[in-house]
């Protein structure tokens, strides 16, 4: 069976050859719009299931070298005005990992790959307990 990748402009490196900037290093900022409950980012792998395929990834905006400031007002402030931050290395070591996901709209777009799809409440409860 074949599918379209998700995003066909982002870099593909399938032998992990590519050392340079298309990966997130362990202190960018992860940050996501509003409270990262256990509850929302269930209900935000969901929604990507829905919308691309049953990927399961859950969103957030990340980048190398960029600060809070920055990644809050991509594209556009959160509609809440009230954002949750963690790490890419925070994330990382629990096991799952952030991938810059960028987007027409977003250019700043990331996506966080929990290990299971969809996430067990237990990760779910561990992740959420990275954000502040």
């Amino acid at each position: 069976m074949y599918s379209y990748v998700h995003n066909p402009n982002a870099l593909i490196d399938p032998l992990g050859l590519d050392q340079c900037t298309s990966k997130l290093s362990d202190d960018s900022l992860v940050v996501r719009g509003g409270e990262s409950t256990p509850q929302n980012l269930v209900a935000n792998q969901a929604k990507d299931n829905i919308v691309n395929n049953n990927r399961g990834y859950i969103s957030a905006n990340a980048g190398n070298g960029l600060s809070l400031d920055d990644l809050a007002v991509s594209p556009k402030p959160f509609p809440n005005g009230q954002v949750s931050v963690t790490t890419v290395g925070d994330i990382r070591s629990i096991g799952m990992d952030v991938i810059p996901d960028p987007t027409v709209v977003n250019p700043k777009h990331a996506s966080i790959i929990p290990r299971t799809n969809p996430i067990s409440t237990k990760e779910a409860e561990t992740l959420s307990g990275l954000f502040i």
